[in-house]
């Protein structure tokens, strides 16, 4: 059986204008597709708004599999907030499959720092990602089977100047994978949530359409 966390490094707790909100629940209420389904075992989510905001990432990868999946993600967490979403998790059961994410929030609270990726911007990341191999093993202490871990694409707008950070964090973020001997899978998000569509308008976090291709490509590794 499979232990599953998601966790979400980059995205920030901002609110959805009406009209964005509305963009999205439009494009969901019309997409329709059959997908074979996959025992995914005991999932969670971990994670930051990218899952949070609109749950489409969670919701898909359940109609995927046929199974629920309990989401921990929070609009706004940082990767210490990440790592106390798995303490509660944990206290009701280790799961076997954990979908996460972590990190973003650290990037967008350094942003005038992480714009021009000087050393405070190099040393939030680098706790980050200390934080996160300390949570990952602790996860394969714990018998977790399996950890996918989805990465940051490029955001615009209010989240503008940030490429040369996210590619930073984005090279560091398999050093979480290989401080495990589980089954650990970075998911590569900069190309496929590249172009017109992928974002709402605050240029960070996805729309309902770019959740999909998300949840999609989470489940190429899963299925």
């Amino acid at each position: 059986m499979l232990k599953t966390v998601i966790v979400s490094l980059f995205a920030h707790g901002l609110l959805l204008t009406s009209a964005a909100f509305a963009e999205q629940a439009s494009s969901h209420e019309i997409y329709v597709e059959e997908v074979s389904q996959q025992d995914l075992g005991d999932t969670i989510i971990l994670g930051d708004s990218i899952f949070a905001l609109n749950g489409e990432i969670e919701r898909r990868l359940e109609r995927n599999s046929g199974q629920r999946i309990t989401s921990y993600a929070r609009n706004g967490a940082e990767m210490d907030d990440v790592v106390q979403q798995y303490y509660r998790a944990r206290a009701r059961g280790i799961p076997q499959t954990v979908i996460m994410n972590g990190g973003g929030n650290d990037v967008l609270g350094n942003i005038t720092s992480c714009r021009f990726l000087n050393s405070r911007c190099v040393n939030a990341i680098e706790g980050a990602i200390d934080q996160g191999v300390d949570l990952i093993q602790l996860m394969e202490d714990d018998g977790v089977e399996r950890i996918v871990y989805l990465g940051y694409y490029y955001t615009k707008f209010i989240g503008g100047g940030l490429d040369n950070a996210i590619d930073y964090a984005m090279a560091r973020i398999p050093q979480i994978c290989g401080a495990t001997n589980l089954p650990c899978d970075v998911v590569e998000t900069r190309r496929l949530m590249n172009g017109f569509g992928n974002r709402i308008i605050d240029g960070i976090h996805p729309t309902f359409r770019g959740s999909r291709k998300m949840a999609d490509a989470i489940w190429e590794v899963l299925r």
